[in-house]
Order: structure tokens, then sequence, then C-alpha cells
């Protein structure tokens, strides 16, 4: 091979190299194997891939308190189908344990059904159901909640974050540990993500000990995306029966 045409190759070899991390495979935005450059891109990306699909969300999170031990599981599902309008469908129930505080014992179960701008509500307690109509700015079945942007924005810009490559279901995902910042009310908090190629988050973990009037409280989260570009929102029984009562 002439020196022109290896020099030629090599410089296309650079370039090509120029788009994928030192592993030799593409790494998501914002990500390089040595940790996070840019938390926006990441979640700009996050958000690009999933807002004109369809998709699943599970979130479990526990706060367990010491003195008294006890435990707060609240478990939360949205199922969100981006057709010409928006729909969406989320359901949250809490579960308590131990020697609970008295309001965490009460919390209702909240089923909100959304269709474009309309959003109904329906909270069950044991004394029965209630069903309203609520303001789309106070619904949980909005996109940035279900995407969990605020919570993503946490892992910010900096060193401490540690990136590795891991297989499942026969995909590659890149997965990201970082201890956070201490706050003023926040220490011992940590977030491991398991990101696409794409820069799609398919797992959040999170954990920190919280410090609240009462002592402190450790709170653990998990959240998966799951059924992306296969959720169908189906009209809840519930609210076809309120559509009926008010004919």
């Amino acid at each position: 091979m002439s020196p022109h045409r290896l020099g030629a190759v090599l410089i296309v070899c650079l370039l090509v190299a120029g788009c994928v991390g030192s592993s030799g495979s593409p790494t998501p935005p914002g990500i390089t194997d040595e940790g996070v450059t840019d938390t926006t891109a990441l979640i700009e990306a996050h958000t690009e891939a999933l807002e004109s699909t369809s998709f699943t969300v599970t979130a479990t999170r526990t706060m367990r308190g010491t003195d008294p031990e006890f435990a707060v599981t609240t478990n939360r599902t949205w199922q969100i189908n981006r057709g010409s309008s928006i729909r969406g469908y989320s359901v949250q129930t809490t579960t308590v344990s131990g020697a609970a505080p008295q309001q965490y014992a009460v919390i209702p179960t909240v089923e909100t059904y959304r269709n474009g701008t309309t959003t109904v509500e329906r909270r069950t307690t044991t004394n029965g159901s209630n069903i309203r109509v609520v303001d789309l700015l106070n619904s949980s079945v909005r996109l940035n909640s279900a995407l969990h942007r605020p919570l993503l924005y946490e892992l910010t810009t900096h060193e401490n974050v540690t990136v590795d490559t891991v297989s499942r279901d026969e995909a590659e995902l890149y997965r990201l540990s970082a201890a956070l910042n201490d706050t003023g009310i926040r220490s011992n908090a940590s977030m491991t993500l398991f990101v696409t190629t794409e820069g799609v988050v398919r797992e959040l973990r999170s954990t920190r000990t919280v410090r609240y009037r009462s002592g402190p409280r450790e709170i653990t989260q998990r959240v998966q995306f799951s059924d992306i570009g296969r959720t169908a929102v189906d009209h809840p029984s519930w609210m076809a029966a309120s559509e009926n009562k008010s004919r």
C-alpha cells in the first residue's frame, strides 16, 4: 500500500474512532468510559427517545426509620402512549410496616387517567372511592414525572462516577455508579444508572440518608423503564362507570 493510501486510511480510522469510547463501541450521549461529561445531553437523549413512543415505568420508593423502626413503601406505575394526543395511566399504592407515623398509614391508592389534556383521578381508601377531574399541572401523568428527569438531574458532572458495561437480555448496557454530593439535609447518597447506547435509562437506583426532625431516614428508590414501543393504555373500567353516572 502506498504511503498516501495508508495515510488516508488512518485518517478515516481516526475520524470513526472519534465517535466511540475507548472500549471500541459507541457510548451514550454525555457519557465516556471515564465518566459523565454532560448530564443535560444524557437526559435530553433519554427524553427524546421516549417522548414520541409508548413505555411503562415501574418505581418503588422505600423510606425506613430506625427509632422507632418502620418502613413506608410506595409503588407506582406509569403507562404512557404518545399517539395523536398523549394518553396515560398511573397507579400509586402505599404500604407501611412497623411503627410508621399515622399519616403514612392513611395514604389512599391513587389512580390517574389522562387523555390529551383531560385528567381524571380516583382516590380509594377504606371508606370508598372518589373520582374527580384534576388540573393537568397537578396530575401525576406528565412526561416530566414519568421520565424521572428531576431525579436524573442529581447526576451532576463530576469525577466520582465509574462506568462499565453489563449484558442484559442480550443487550449491552452502560452502568454508571455515582456518589452524590452531600447537602444540608442529605448524606451518603449514591445513584446507579443502566443506560443503552442511545441514552435511554432502562433502570435507576438511588439511596440516601435524609435528615428529618424526628431523626434520620434511609430512602431507597428503584425505577425501571420497559415495554418501550409496546405499551398500550386502556380506558380504565372505573372511568367508564363514572361517565355512565354523569349521563
